[in-house]
């Protein structure tokens, strides 16, 4: 399996969709982790705040 830092040397794109609510913000977090570049996602307000660790 690629990494997504592999990924992106080739010039691609990761987005990522989450479908499962109880697993979703742990999911999350741990892709964030690999900079992944997008999310799908029905939890927005949490992806929101996960995102602004970036500006902080």
């Amino acid at each position: 399996m690629k990494s997504v830092n592999e990924l992106h040397r080739q010039g691609k794109e990761v987005h990522v969709f989450f479908n499962d609510e109880v697993t979703t913000r742990k999911e999350q977090e741990r892709v964030y982790e690999l900079n992944v570049d997008g999310y799908f996602t029905d939890d927005i307000r949490f992806t929101q705040e996960l995102l602004k660790k970036d500006k902080d």
